[in-house]
């Protein structure tokens, strides 16, 4: 969404504050690398498969589960 944002702003001529994402999908990466957008965040997703894994284990193995857990984000930003 945030591509999709920067991309009617850009037709439009409009001067807006930067622009950041969520996802971090390869385009949002190179649109970072090439100063469009400022930034765009994503999840490791073996993380996210690895606590599923581990809450499932704890859940059914012990009868508790993972009560909170924060996965810590991937950011890329653009210098400057």
């Amino acid at each position: 969404m945030a591509l999709g944002a920067l991309q009617a702003v850009e037709e439009r001529g409009v001067c807006i504050p930067p622009v950041g994402g969520i996802d971090a999908i390869p385009e949002a990466v190179e649109a970072v690398r090439g100063g469009r957008l400022f930034c765009t965040a994503g999840i490791v997703q073996e993380e996210v498969v690895r606590l599923v894994y581990e809450t499932i284990d704890q859940w059914f193995g012990k009868g508790t589960g993972l009560a909170n857990s924060l996965l810590p984000p991937v950011v890329f930003r653009r210098k400057g």
